[in-house]
């Protein structure tokens, strides 16, 4: 896969979720990480306790990855600065002909107390999920989560999967990612998506990658 389509690819997955998000009357959207939104995420991971603390100071190689998929969330009342952050890499496993969608870094770094709070990856696997289907990835692989209890919270919130035993390498297939995004839209009663919004024909980009 190119960068063009890669690329395009990003953009609908934005798109989409923004258009969910704002259906909703959420209050913040999602959009592509820039240089500037990396930099305050390095200062405020220097405000964080130990226990929180993620390498964002080492993420610039995968910001500018020809493969990466970088996205911030921001508070629509606040300054332009993300509230969350959330970087990855499309990986491609020759050998096994399969693709992945890998999680590299997200946290949310609770600059105002919002509907993000103990939501940042709900939200970030609703554009995860619409990267994913595009790029035809077999599934998302979580990669060295924080800790242990950052990642039983995974595996027991999100049904993913310990799949080296070490939890080091968390995964979930994209049909049961699929079912799970459908499901979690039509039963969170303060996610409300209209009917025309999932049926609609000039709707095809949310209406497709909701389809198993």
């Amino acid at each position: 896969m190119n960068d063009i389509n890669l690329r395009e690819i990003e953009r609908n997955a934005l798109e989409v979720s923004n258009l969910l998000f704002e259906k909703a009357g959420y209050n913040f959207r999602v959009s592509k990480l820039t240089i500037a939104d990396l930099d305050w995420c390095r200062a405020m991971s220097r405000q964080q306790p130990k226990n929180k603390w993620i390498p964002w100071e080492f993420m610039g190689s995968l910001f500018y990855h020809k493969n990466s998929f970088n996205f911030s969330f921001k508070l629509l009342d606040l300054s332009n600065k993300p509230a969350a952050a959330c970087m990855c890499q499309y990986s491609k496993v020759i050998n096994a002909e399969q693709d992945y969608l890998d999680v590299e870094m997200i946290q949310n770094f609770a600059i105002k107390t919002s509907v993000l709070d103990g939501n940042t990856f709900r939200f970030a696997l609703y554009t995860l999920i619409f990267f994913m289907r595009d790029a035809r990835c077999h599934g998302i692989r979580v990669m060295s989560p924080i800790n242990s209890k950052v990642a039983d919270y995974y595996i027991n919130k999100y049904n993913f999967v310990d799949i080296l035993g070490s939890k080091e390498i968390l995964y979930r297939d994209s049909k049961s990612l699929s079912a799970w995004l459908r499901v979690d839209v039509e039963s969170r009663k303060s996610l409300i998506v209209s009917e025309q919004l999932l049926s609609d024909n000039e709707n095809n980009d949310v209406n497709e990658c909701l389809e198993e």
